[in-house]
């Protein structure tokens, strides 16, 4: 049976309660023939994915689609690289690419890559056998987070921005149908007694 980054059987993990998608990278997919029970001489390909926790570059996890397709916390990860894949295309990259975070160069990040640390966002998430292992990574894991934070406040600032200007057009629009409203408004006349003294 395989097991995920927290080593519990695949069948247990589907019901844990976790906040956070599973840490895991994608290594590849594999098509396997195998036979058609009942069947005897008929097979069909199967595909299989191949996958490892990030941050560790020991271990490797196989797992047939169609089951894995029932793990309702490690299926959400994996089904945009498959659909990719069945298409030929290239792994979808969720997050800031390595190659953009200046802080770390060329080298470091094929380094940080052989743990499956492809993202800054990945990096932000490393445990103590990378920092182990890679010269400077607890300075890159404290470079990646607060990237994270000034990045989290510069689009909080933009949404207050775009929030400030859209509100601005509401009052503008609000005024508008007030003049129009006055505009069509009937012009009342002054009450019959005031007419009559």
């Amino acid at each position: 049976m395989s097991l995920n980054p927290d080593n519990v059987p695949l069948g247990e993990f589907a019901s844990l309660e976790r906040q956070e998608r599973p840490n895991i990278a994608i290594l590849g997919f594999d098509v396997v023939n195998k036979p058609v029970p009942g069947f005897p001489g008929q097979s069909r390909d199967v595909h299989k994915v191949r996958w490892a926790p990030k941050g560790d570059n020991k271990s490797e996890n196989t797992e047939f689609i169609d089951r894995i397709k029932r793990d309702r916390l490690l299926w959400p990860v994996i089904e945009p690289v498959y659909n990719a894949w069945l298409k030929g295309q290239e792994e979808p990259v969720e997050g800031t690419p390595l190659s953009a975070f200046p802080a770390v160069n060329r080298a470091q990040a094929e380094r940080y890559r052989a743990f499956h640390v492809r993202t800054v966002e990945d990096l932000a998430k490393i445990g103590e056998d990378v920092i182990r292992q890679v010269p400077q990574s607890r300075e890159h894991k404290a470079l990646a987070i607060r990237f994270l934070e000034n990045k989290a406040d510069v689009e909080t600032a933009g949404k207050m921005e775009a929030l400030a200007q859209q509100n601005a057009l509401l009052q503008q629009q609000i005024a508008e149908l007030r003049e129009t409203m006055r505009a069509l408004a009937p012009k009342r006349r002054p009450p019959k007694e005031a007419e009559a003294a």
